[in-house]
């Protein structure tokens, strides 16, 4: 669809985004890349944003750095901001005060709107502890193997909290 036949983008409008229009908008990173890594003149942060996504069948993935968790970091507006967020904000439009963007489809690097939705941090937690099959050492995560601590809440492997115990009293 040509430019001029497609409806402006609203704020919370429906998403209409498409693949080609994302590849609409990648810009040639060979031509972003100015002298001591400053961007050119004339390169906006949001050509910059564009030129690092590539769109696969399902997600629309980040290419450029990440931070330790997986996510896809950008520096935008001046400041070094999450990929995903900083897309939200650019199709969608303003994410509401404490509120977690959370990844529908588990896939950290995906900054594709239609595969995020603003929540809140208690249910994006509740979301990815539900998603959890194994604990970190290996354990399937049953309800007869979890064990929950009254005072925070928190849950833990059962079999993991019995060998802690049994490693502590061997060690004295």
């Amino acid at each position: 669809m040509p430019k001029h036949e497609r409806s402006p983008r609203r704020p919370g409008s429906p998403q209409v985004m498409t693949t080609a229009d994302v590849e609409a908008l990648r810009v040639n990173p060979a031509l972003l890349r100015g002298r001591r890594g400053a961007p050119p003149r004339g390169v906006t942060d949001t050509d910059r944003f564009w030129s690092y996504i590539d769109v696969t069948p399902y997600c629309w993935e980040w290419a450029g750095l990440r931070d330790r968790d997986g996510y896809g970091e950008s520096q935008y507006a001046g400041r070094k901001r999450k990929a995903h967020r900083v897309a939200w904000e650019l199709l969608i439009g303003p994410i509401a005060t404490g509120a977690d963007i959370d990844h529908l489809c588990r896939n950290k690097r995906c900054v594709n709107p239609d595969h995020l939705e603003p929540v809140t941090k208690a249910e994006n937690n509740r979301r990815a502890r539900a998603t959890r099959t194994h604990c970190p050492r290996g354990h399937e995560r049953t309800p007869e193997n979890i064990y929950t601590r009254k005072d925070t809440g928190a849950t833990m492997c059962y079999r993991c909290v019995l060998e802690r115990g049994r490693a502590r009293n061997a060690s004295t």
